[in-house]
Formats: C-alpha cells, sequence, structure tokens
C-alpha cells in the first residue's frame, strides 16, 4: 500500500515539475470560458 501511494507521490511530482518546464519555456495552458449572457462578467475577472 505505501509502495503504491510513493509511486502515485512520484508521478504526480514528475508531471508538475514538467508543468514547471512548459512553463518557463513558455508554453503557457490556454483556457477558453463560455458563459451565459446573464453572468456578471465583472466575477470572471476576480
Amino acid at each position: 500500500m505505501l509502495y503504491r501511494r510513493a509511486l502515485a507521490l512520484v508521478s504526480d511530482a514528475s508531471d508538475l515539475e514538467r508543468a514547471g518546464h512548459q512553463l518557463s519555456a513558455g508554453w503557457e495552458a490556454e483556457i477558453h470560458l463560455a458563459t451565459e449572457i446573464l453572468f456578471p462578467s465583472e466575477l470572471l475577472l476576480i
């Protein structure tokens, strides 16, 4: 059980490190949002 948990933690750490390298290389993720017209757009900028 501890071994499986350790493997999951190492995998998560590896994913985090990979994401850090991508961000430092300028490959930021882009997020597109679709909202209802009645939703106040000011809340999206918080």
